[in-house]
């Protein structure tokens, strides 16, 4: 039977309409990580929640949370994989900053413009106190993953950048995409308000399609995902047209992604559309993704449910959480 999954998009907004780390902020990190465990543990106990397929994602200082939250020993521990989307990563800058992961390695995947007015790629001063370069930032996870070998492939007459790291066995699980004449916004084919408030430009990757791809690859019993294979166009718009689109094409808020999975036999199912705010056209995306794989129950010579750990009769939810922006 063909597996079927739908995704729930969780909006968690920050006090203020902001997050810790910022020098303007109000609260403190602790209290934001009260507030997102309080979110999933509402998430739990009102829904059948899949809690190895939880994600999240941010945009600026939401992705910076994200960050904040993969570094935390105990939060980090109850999402799958990270997201973070042109983050105002100040608290990497702090010298009392510490960054323990609850495992490694650790899925990571960070999009990135190289004409970022608001979170410059090599760092400086930002609205909420000094920022550290991008690629320090990254230089950072791929030691902590203990990544060796990298991939690096340009796109769009080398206007688009990606590396995507080998760490511990695991192909792609640390990524950077650069855009290199990208503004402060949402990675995306089509107009949406992040765009319209800066350069008015379109990007040429949809980063909704990539996060979304890279979520699907991992779960949190990391050895029982199947390793997706993303191909280089992916999400990206080429001379001849677009390739990946979504039907929501912008996402301003940092999430935890639910999905929902039914029960059936394994199979490959294409890439799902990770959902957001106004904006974006239907597509179709032309690369696939291999579901992940439970591992076989006991006595069985095959994974008999698609919902891990749970029995085949059985329907529950991936939840992922997107927390505001700022």
């Amino acid at each position: 039977m063909y597996k079927k999954q739908q995704k729930i998009i969780v909006y968690a907004q920050g006090y203020n309409s902001s997050w810790a780390g910022a020098s303007y902020s109000i609260v403190t990190l602790q209290q934001d990580f009260t507030y997102i465990s309080d979110v999933l543990a509402s998430l739990r106990s009102e829904f059948c929640i899949n809690t190895q397929k939880i994600y999240a994602t941010g945009f600026s200082l939401g992705a910076a949370l994200v960050d904040l939250i993969a570094c935390d020993s105990t939060l980090s521990a109850q999402f799958a994989a990270f997201a973070p989307h042109s983050g105002s990563y100040y608290q990497e800058n702090n010298s009392s900053h510490t960054c323990t992961p609850s495992r490694s390695p650790e899925p990571i995947l960070f999009i990135a413009g190289g004409e970022d007015s608001n979170v410059p790629y090599d760092g400086g001063v930002g609205e909420g106190g000094l920022l550290p370069g991008v690629q320090t930032v990254v230089d950072r996870w791929v030691t902590r993953n203990k990544c060796t070998q990298i991939t690096e492939a340009q796109f769009s007459n080398n206007d688009v950048q990606h590396w995507s790291w080998q760490c511990q066995g695991y192909q792609n699980i640390t990524q950077l995409w650069k855009v290199d004449d990208m503004d402060h916004q949402w990675a995306s084919l089509t107009q949406d308000l992040t765009s319209l408030a800066v350069s008015g430009k379109v990007s040429k990757i949809e980063a909704s399609v990539l996060i979304n791809a890279f979520f699907d690859m991992w779960e949190l019993d990391i050895e029982a995902a199947a390793v997706t294979t993303m191909t280089g166009t992916a999400g990206m718009a080429s001379e001849s047209g677009v390739l990946l689109s979504t039907t929501q094409g912008t996402t301003t808020a940092l999430a935890v992604l639910a999905t929902m999975t039914m029960s059936g036999g394994n199979g490959t199912a294409t890439t799902s559309i990770l959902g957001g705010g106004s904006g974006g056209g239907a597509g179709n995306t032309s690369a696939s993704t291999s579901a992940p794989v439970p591992r076989p129950t006991a006595g069985s010579s095959a994974a008999t449910s698609n919902v891990v750990g749970l029995q085949s009769s059985i329907i529950c939810v991936v939840v992922a959480v997107l927390l505001g922006l700022l």
